[in-house]
């Protein structure tokens, strides 16, 4: 039986994402990092299936958030 993932995001949505945490990252010396992480970790999660569409896909969610990390 194969296991199939399936990411429906693009890179230039992921790019974009990565470029304005890492300018917020430099303005604000570091403290941005951990909502950084999170934005990226959700946008990876929320577009990541797996599965096989027929039977229904697995969906992924990424709870955490910036407060807990710092």
């Amino acid at each position: 039986m194969e296991t199939r993932f399936d990411f429906k995001g693009t890179g230039g949505a992921l790019f974009l994402k990565f470029l304005v945490g890492m300018i917020l990252t430099m303005i604000t010396f570091g403290i941005y990092w951990p909502w950084f992480q999170v934005t990226i970790l959700q946008y990876v999660y929320a577009n990541t299936t797996m599965g096989r569409p027929v039977k229904g896909a697995v969906e992924f969610e990424f709870t955490g958030t910036g407060g807990k990390l710092f």
